[in-house]
């Protein structure tokens, strides 16, 4: 496992990656100021400077999932054993403790609702936590069959799931409304971050690159290793201003979202073999096909 990087864009290109100091991979992003960001890693949670200082807060928290900052300043962190809950304000305290235990299993996401609830993502599937009772999703017998690798929320009441070879998954007055996988436009089935962008964007970081939803009319713009990101594996993704952030096993990397993406140049293209009823022939200087 190597050190986590930082790239930022430059001259509108994706910069080769500026090592920090931390080791392990990005998986989740909040901000604390406009010049801080809060990361979650393989080992516990780290303060990012935009000047590309880092810290570490709690590494005794081991591996981090995922994190969701409530409006209450309340911080729910989703741990490889548990889902913990502090105040956010705590994590900078001197006598920091671990924080209150909501579920003891493997945790991957988490996020909340319109009513105040708190959903959870795990490898046995979908929960939610509400007034202090935890429920499966969609009922306490059937419950979710998916693996669970990211979760956002709508304003309008909505939770995207970011399932682990099932593709996108959305969930609408507590039924299962929508299903994007490769074949209707995601550019990969494995999804592994969600971030909801004002409620007109959802972005999806798949493990073959990266996938911008707009909500108003469903178009997706695929950005990938092609595009100058560092790799294809999307693991946390947060935007602020004009940029985007995404944390990848390369390291977190930064570009204008304004961005087109579209690649208008044409491609050279040469021929480097023929084969005639599948069998190889020699190259000639020239050939007269049908067409």
């Amino acid at each position: 496992m190597g050190s986590a990087q930082i790239c930022f864009m430059e001259q509108e290109q994706i910069s080769q990656p500026i090592k920090i100091t931390a080791q392990g991979r990005v998986m989740d992003i909040i901000l604390q100021t406009p010049r801080r960001m809060v990361l979650g890693m393989d080992n516990g949670l780290y303060a990012l400077d935009l000047n590309q200082s880092i810290r570490p807060i709690a590494h005794h928290y081991g591996a981090v999932k995922g994190l969701h900052l409530r409006e209450d300043d309340q911080l729910y962190i989703s741990l490889h054993y548990s889902l913990k809950t502090t105040s956010y304000q705590q994590l900078f305290h001197p006598a920091f403790d671990k924080g209150e235990v909501i579920i003891q299993q493997r945790t991957t996401a988490v996020t909340e609702g319109q009513s105040n609830d708190i959903w959870i993502g795990t490898s046995r599937g979908l929960y939610r936590y509400q007034s202090g009772i935890l429920d499966t999703f969609p009922t306490p017998a059937s419950g979710m069959p998916y693996y669970v690798n990211d979760l956002c929320s709508h304003s309008n009441g909505d939770i995207w799931v970011a399932t682990e070879n099932q593709g996108l998954v959305g969930i609408r007055d507590g039924k299962l409304q929508y299903h994007l996988h490769e074949v209707n436009g995601l550019v990969g089935n494995s999804c592994d971050a969600l971030y909801n962008e004002g409620d007109s964007i959802l972005w999806v970081g798949t493990s073959k690159g990266l996938n911008k939803i707009r909500y108003a009319d469903w178009k997706i713009w695929k950005i990938d290793k092609a595009d100058g990101l560092p790799s294809n594996e999307i693991r946390s993704i947060f935007t602020s201003g004009k940029y985007c952030w995404l944390g990848t096993p390369e390291g977190l990397v930064q570009f204008d979202k304004s961005k087109d993406f579209t690649n208008a140049s044409k491609p050279n293209l040469y021929f480097t073999k023929v084969k005639v009823k599948e069998r190889d022939t020699v190259l000639a200087t020239h050939y007269t096909l049908p067409h």
